[in-house]
């Protein structure tokens, strides 16, 4: 009896370890599971989305703009030409000043009047020794024919054996003295000649006229001064003035003549069209900044010595371009991408070449083509990859 009762528990004990066994197993196989599905990336909630709960987001395509290229430029306002006016007289006073600072002149116009007494006095005596010395010719002309008349007739008489030798020398002498002294005074008739030319001219620059038509920028000359040697007046060729604006060097090759110019006063706010008229040939060594020439229209609010500013236009030209919102920047290197929109609605990552920009929209050199949509305001909640819902501006409610 003692024997059957050692024996009877063993199977019990055995089906109770595989069960247990089997327990362990489940467990394990079901962890593994979970442990693999957590690994595998969830999808974003754009792309699993219903399409009514996709996000909206405005897309837009290249757009053809007219788009330029400025330079600011400052500077101060120059006579392009500035003439001074002066005279030779300067021991003549003068005696009228006809013209003010800012008058309009034309070509020729008197401008000064100096004293005049001197200068007819000196014209009216060189013309009396003219007179005398037209006079003086007339009666040497006549004392030397008759001088050769009488040598010739000697000459003759010589040559036939008649007339003796002393009297031929006498009037060959008497004829060749004749024929200097006639000569002599020819040449004081033109001297005395030239001298009322002089005179005459004197007399004349004792007018000061306007050499070009221009305006009066500087007076100098008071009446009853003596005029001395340095400027009486000074005169803006044609009125002329321009802007001398300063440009840095790293820019000068990019300013040509002809470009346009809005010129802008200080104190002012109309603007002025001007034109780059010359680009100097030297940059300052201290300052490395060149001068560029900008000629500007006529007007009288425009003076000589105003401080300007101005836009320079280097270029404008019609450009493929999208609104500025839409660019975004990669790091690292800063590199300039876009997102567009395929056919399945998802948004991908497109790298372009930027240009120039405008009004705020910028111009796409290379990486877009015109049949692609672009999203207009990116933002960095999209991903590659994202489903959207795209609309355009006409597609938003009003």
């Amino acid at each position: 009896m003692t024997t059957d009762l050692n024996i009877a528990p063993k199977p019990k004990r055995r089906w109770g370890m595989i069960l247990a066994s089997a327990l362990v197993a489940f467990l394990l196989f079901g962890g593994a599971l979970a442990l693999l599905e957590s690994l595998e990336p969830a999808p974003s909630p754009a792309s699993t989305a219903p399409a009514d709960e996709l996000p909206r987001v405005t897309i837009m395509p290249l757009e053809e703009r007219q788009m330029e290229r400025n330079l600011a430029v400052t500077g101060t306002l120059l006579p392009r030409d500035e003439i001074a006016i002066g005279t030779a007289l300067q021991d003549q006073r003068i005696r009228e000043v006809l013209v003010e600072e800012g008058d309009l002149v034309a070509k020729g116009q008197v401008l000064i009047r100096l004293e005049t007494d001197i200068l007819t006095t000196k014209l009216n005596d060189t013309q009396a020794q003219v007179a005398r010395a037209v006079a003086a010719v007339a009666e040497k002309e006549a004392q030397l024919a008759e001088a050769e008349a009488s040598f010739r007739r000697t000459e003759k008489l010589r040559q036939s054996g008649v007339a003796n030798v002393q009297t031929y020398d006498e009037r060959r002498a008497a004829y060749l003295a004749a024929d200097h002294a006639l000569k002599a005074l020819k040449a004081e008739l033109a001297q005395s000649e030239a001298q009322v030319a002089e005179a005459k001219l004197q007399l004349e620059r004792a007018e000061i006229r306007a050499p070009e038509a221009g305006i009066i920028s500087e007076r100098a000359a008071q009446t009853g001064a003596m005029p001395g040697s340095e400027p009486l007046l000074k005169l803006i060729r044609n009125g002329d003035i321009e802007l001398a604006a300063e440009v840095p060097e790293a820019d000068l090759p990019l300013v040509k003549p002809g470009q346009f110019v809005a010129v802008r006063l200080t104190g002012m706010d109309q603007i002025f069209e001007g034109e780059v008229r010359l680009v100097a040939p030297k940059v300052d060594p201290r300052t490395r900044l060149g001068i560029v020439k900008v000629m500007l229209p006529k007007d009288p609010v425009i003076r000589p010595g105003i401080f300007a500013r101005g836009t320079l236009l280097l270029e404008r030209r019609r450009v493929e371009a999208i609104a500025d919102t839409a660019m975004l920047y990669q790091e690292p290197g800063n590199k300039p991408y876009v997102f567009v929109v395929d056919g399945e609605e998802r948004v991908a990552r497109r790298f372009v070449e930027p240009g120039l920009q405008r009004d705020g929209y910028v111009e796409i050199r290379s990486g877009l083509s015109k049949q692609e949509r672009v999203v207009r305001s990116a933002s960095a909640f999209l991903q590659e990859g994202d489903r959207i819902q795209p609309v355009t501006e006409t597609d938003k409610p009003k």
